[in-house]
């Protein structure tokens, strides 16, 4: 299953007693059991798995939470009928087509098998000792074959395919292998491919004429550099290799460029306690990050959840799915009608206070300055918006400042935002760490300068209140971006969660602020229908 696991990263632990979520009723063919599991497709759209139930010769889906498994695919003895299927050894979802498509082991074939009351499967590759499938993104298809030691793609339509591993006879050099089973393809369409009687994982770059060890290679055995019979392969998004090192009963991830792997889940000897797997032979994750194996001498699917305690990317994920649904929720609906009304009772008072504004400009290099944005506020005064000295600095001018004053006292390593009533010049503009110009409309007839969001950078505004809404969330925003940086570029979890934290305390703030606000415009149309 090529889908590039982007929640989790070198530090990411799993909990280490698994959850049977298929076949925890010993080895048979009744509905809540299985036999000699080997695929595994995580169907996260549809919440479901699907697997290949090796020893009853069927295709079986399990949704999420089910106590028993429904028959997709064969079923019907082990024969090669359109409607039969003989040892199947893997299965993946073509969404494009709505369709299954099975390896077909003990026939010899790969077929396709619709996923809605499907009936019958359909020959796509016949005379094939295939073992493991998997799909790139643009819907080619990979399959590798033991009987040739090669893996071969196949656009829609071909007939022969083109080699894209191995081909060069069985052995063990490096463009060779020797009893490839399972298979996974990136984003830049490189395969990786366990190379299982060579006990290594190899990285075939896309049109390379020899692979890379990137896992095992050398030899069989069982300590931290080594695979025995290696089976199920998937990648993340920093190229960490996890493998289901078969003999060894256990899970090993391989950090890209490492020499020796660590162990993800298992490792405490075969056998059949949550903490134990016995001949892990399939892998795979879901979109959340939590790791499933097929454990299949104990005729089950284990589930592996991720721990949240070593694990960032839970929270990261959470916290950008609130983040990108907010304007599509309810508090978004209400903020964007306080501000519709709210401008109108808040105009005059701040047009006046602006006016009336005396604060004078205090020396800003006598602040310590930090990785923190600084919020200048030109020519206005700013009633409170309970603005944290450790989400942002506000530094204020007075109202005969103007943005030159700004200019000459800026560093140039730190961002900064501008609140000002008067239009933003070419040279603030100029300046790369500007993060947002709130330009406030100080007169009741001035039209709002539309042209001016041309530049993302700009924005015009028609009061405080306006502004303090547009602040937080763009300073939530900033402190996310910057998290997902710590993370994804430079792995630093600690650096990261901090700036996690800033970044939900600025939503928080919003989020009380909204509800404070139309609590007072309830109060003021109450008043007003009163009267």
């Amino acid at each position: 299953q090529s889908i590039l696991v982007s929640h989790i990263n070198n530090n990411t632990k799993w909990k280490q007693h698994g959850i049977t979520i298929a076949g925890e009723n010993g080895q048979g063919d009744q509905s809540n059991q299985l036999s000699f599991p080997q695929g595994i497709y995580v169907d996260d759209d549809h919440r479901s798995i699907y697997i290949g139930d090796w020893g009853n010769h069927r295709i079986v889906e399990w949704k999420y939470g089910a106590k028993n498994g429904q028959v997709v695919a064969g079923g019907n003895w082990n024969e090669n009928g359109s409607d039969q299927l003989s040892f199947p050894s893997d299965v993946i979802v073509d969404k494009k087509n709505d369709s299954l498509i099975i390896c077909d082991r003990g026939n010899r074939r790969v077929v396709r098998w619709p996923r809605q009351n499907g009936k019958n499967g359909e020959i796509i590759i016949p005379n094939i000792h295939c073992w493991g499938l998997t799909m790139d993104k643009n819907g080619d298809l990979y399959v590798s074959d033991t009987e040739k030691n090669e893996v071969r793609r196949w656009k829609q339509g071909e007939k022969e395919g083109t080699i894209v591993a191995g081909g060069n006879g069985k052995g063990k050099h490096l463009n060779q292998l020797n009893h490839p089973t399972h298979i996974f393809v990136d984003e830049d369409y490189s395969v990786y491919v366990s190379d299982s009687e060579n006990h290594r994982v190899m990285k075939w770059v896309k049109g390379a004429k020899e692979g890379i060890v990137v896992a095992g290679g050398n030899g069989q055995g069982n300590s931290l550099t080594q695979l025995s019979y290696p089976r199920g392969v998937a990648v993340d998004q920093l190229g960490n290799v996890y493998v289901a090192d078969y003999d060894n009963h256990r899970v090993m991830r391989w950090c890209e460029g490492s020499k020796e792997g660590s162990i993800v889940v298992g490792g405490n000897g075969k056998g059949e306690q949550s903490n134990q797997l016995f001949s892990p032979i399939g892998l795979s994750f879901d979109i959340e990050g939590n790791l499933y194996v097929v454990d299949w001498q104990n005729d089950r699917i284990q589930k592996f959840d991720i721990d949240s305690e070593f694990n960032l990317y839970g929270d990261f994920g959470k916290l950008t799915s609130q983040m990108s649904d907010y304007d599509m929720n309810t508090q978004g609906i209400q903020k964007s009608f306080l501000f519709k009304e709210q401008n109108q009772l808040t105009i005059d008072f701040n047009i006046g206070e602006a006016n009336k504004s005396t604060v004078e400009k205090p020396s800003i290099h006598k602040l310590q300055y930090n990785n923190q944005p600084i919020v200048y506020v030109i020519d206005l005064a700013l009633p409170s918006i309970g603005l944290d000295s450790d989400i942002a600095k506000l530094v204020t001018y007075n109202k005969n400042s103007q943005l030159a004053d700004v200019i000459r006292e800026l560093n140039p390593t730190i961002p900064f935002y501008i609140l000002a009533s008067m239009p933003p010049s070419d040279e603030i503009m100029s300046r790369a760490q500007l993060l947002r110009y709130y330009h406030l409309q100080t007169s009741p007839n001035e039209h709002v300068q539309t042209d001016l969001n041309v530049n993302d950078r700009v924005t015009s505004i028609d009061s405080i209140d306006h502004f303090a809404g547009e602040l937080y969330e763009d300073l939530g925003q900033y402190y996310r971006d910057k998290a997902g940086k710590a993370l994804f570029d430079h792995q630093d979890r600690h650096k990261a969660k901090q700036l996690l934290m800033k970044s939900e305390k600025c939503f928080e703030i919003l989020e009380r602020d909204i509800e404070k606000n139309i609590e007072t415009l309830r109060k003021f149309s109450r008043r007003k229908i009163t009267n």
